[in-house]
């Protein structure tokens, strides 16, 4: 709003009338009539041609790649940007997985995310330790039920696809001297012998070596 200070009362016909103007403020009205809605406000009083605005700044390098250049304008830095990405994602490694005989692979796809998870589902082994075990006719025996429990093989290939037995499994059984600090195999000693109970399903290892001393002995069963 403005005030005119150069209005003046004149002796208009005998009046007091006042000469062209009023002694008041003067007010702006509304930018837009009602009940027309107004554009959308521009924030900024001016705008530029992104050709015309100059990046002054250091050289911005990715990856060695120098990105935006000194004295680049922003036209061709936002090029050059989008330009590195698409090629960054265009040449992307790609990953294959490759599962083996008795290995699956299960993927699981969360928004951006993807998990695998690699499981067999065929030869497994199942390991146990023994303390304090002295070979003097003595029996250690691996409890089938705790095999079927660690998923060992049930089904084998070959001819007729036959239903594989608990002999059919490849075993170690190992004792470690404290001595020499190493794991021994006992699976060429004529003192051990192995047999399985094909009701049970139950493996026991039966030693008798007379070594008179006790040792930890492990077990490893492969099916």
């Amino acid at each position: 709003m403005a005030t005119n200070t150069n209005c003046t009362n004149c002796n208009k016909c005998g009046t007091n009338a006042k000469c062209g103007c009023a002694d008041s403020y003067l007010t702006t009205p509304l930018p837009c009539p009602t009940p027309i809605a107004c554009p959308a406000a521009q924030i900024c009083s001016e705008t530029f041609d992104s050709q015309c605005i100059t990046y002054t700044g250091e050289s911005i390098i990715c990856n060695g790649v120098t990105v935006i250049n000194t004295g680049d304008n922003v036209h061709v830095a936002l090029n050059s940007i989008v330009e590195y990405f698409c090629t960054v994602i265009d040449n992307l490694p790609t990953i294959t997985l490759v599962a083996g005989d008795g290995i699956t692979i299960t993927e699981d796809v969360v928004d951006n995310n993807t998990e695998y998870t690699i499981s067999t589902t065929g030869v497994k082994k199942y390991i146990q330790s023994f303390d304090d075990i002295e070979f003097d006719n003595v029996t250690i025996t691996i409890v089938g039920t705790d095999l079927a429990a660690c998923g060992l093989l049930t089904l084998g290939c070959g001819g007729d696809a036959p239903v594989i037995t608990l002999a059919d499994f490849t075993y170690n059984i190992m004792f470690f001297d404290p001595i020499t600090s190493k794991w021994i195999s006992l699976m060429n000693e004529p003192s051990l012998l192995v047999t399985v109970d094909s009701v049970t399903e139950n493996i026991s290892f039966y030693i008798n070596s007379g070594a008179g001393a006790s040792f930890t002995v492990r077990i490893t069963i492969i099916g």
